[in-house]
């Protein structure tokens, strides 16, 4: 699969440290959205790019069963702002959300100059903005750098999706099914934190199911050769072991009677040897990179994106499947679109 193009590598460098929202921060409305609060970014010269194009979508409605019918409010927008210190022409694609909770949110789709998906948001009504559980910041922070337009060639449909799939190894199946098990992880720790400081002792097969997840990742570290050393790989496995290690203490803490305040020290040492142990393992020896920034190269130049699917690369918010269904579908055809729409060479 070499040479081929990249897929949620980004989501190898997402920091397990328990995040919390940029705050209200972000300027620029237009047509009565809020775009740059709703987006996290100040921006400039904001004007309108087009709104949906009927031919656009027929083009791309081939790589849906059922293209979203939330496309065909879509605007874009264009735009000025400073991302990483310097500024820059920005993309903005919004789409309505009409869906259940969701109705009357925005998802919105920020694309810089060369294409790169530079963040994923969405916001607007009573749930989205409150996102109690931070589980919609924990789905849609997922595709923040990771995804790109692409030129149409590389537009998927399901069957070729489905044997690009098939085709994959043990150690490719292991790169996909990484980046989702940090994302369960962090939002396992956000989880934690959030009911134990409600006096509440979550449930015990949280953790359960992750010691699960963190025993398969240590047995198989060798998977990630192409990209660490023999140091590297042992440190890693001690890494995951520890995790593991941490996870078996909680659970047995719960099984023993542990109060709130107890299972909230015991994440809070999980977290320094999960995510504290794993990020700052360097790849080689005398390497400044650590093991996520040289697996990110790795995924770039060996991995093609546009699969997007729930479960394998798009992590799904727990117990709400068909939500991420809905929303990885209206991400997807918002990426088509713009991809279709540019026919990016």
């Amino acid at each position: 699969m070499k040479g081929q193009t990249p897929i949620l590598y980004l989501l190898l460098l997402t920091s397990l440290l328990v995040q919390s929202k940029c705050g209200d921060g972000g300027s620029g409305t237009i047509d009565g959205i809020e775009l740059g609060k709703g987006i996290w970014l100040d921006l400039e010269d904001l004007r309108k790019h087009s709104d949906y194009k009927p031919n656009v979508g027929e083009g791309i409605a081939r790589y849906f069963s059922t293209l979203p019918p939330e496309l065909d409010s879509l605007r874009i927008y264009n735009a000025k702002t400073e991302i990483a210190d310097v500024s820059q022409p920005v993309r903005v694609a919004v789409i309505p959300l009409r869906k259940g909770v969701f109705q009357g949110a925005y998802l919105a789709i920020n694309v810089l100059e060369n294409g790169t998906v530079e963040r994923v948001r969405i916001w607007g009504n009573d749930y989205t903005n409150a996102d109690a559980d931070s589980y919609l910041e924990n789905f849609y922070r997922q595709f923040d750098g990771s995804r790109r337009l692409m030129p149409k060639a590389e537009l998927l449909i399901k069957a070729e999706a489905d044997s690009l799939v098939a085709g994959f190894n043990d150690k490719e199946r292991y790169l996909f099914e990484h980046p989702l098990l940090m994302r369960s992880n962090s939002l396992i720790i956000r989880r934690t934190m959030a009911l134990t400081g409600q006096d509440i002792v979550p449930p015990v097969e949280w953790y359960k199911a992750q010691e699960d997840h963190f025993s398969r990742m240590a047995s198989n570290a060798h998977l990630l050769a192409d990209f660490m050393d023999n140091n590297a790989i042992s440190e890693y496995q001690q890494a995951a072991k520890a995790s593991s290690d941490g996870l078996k203490k909680i659970v047995q803490g719960i099984d023993e009677g542990a109060k709130a305040g107890k299972v909230r020290d015991l994440i809070m040492d999980y977290r320094q040897v999960s995510c504290g142990s794993c990020h700052g393992i360097q790849a080689n020896a005398g390497s400044d990179q650590e093991i996520f920034q040289v697996g990110k190269k790795y995924l770039r130049e060996n991995f093609r994106d546009g699969i997007y699917r729930v479960g394998f690369d798009v992590w799904a918010i727990p117990d709400h499947n068909e939500a991420s269904l809905y929303l990885t579908e209206i991400v997807k055809a918002g990426v088509y679109y713009l991809s279709y729409l540019d026919d990016r060479k």
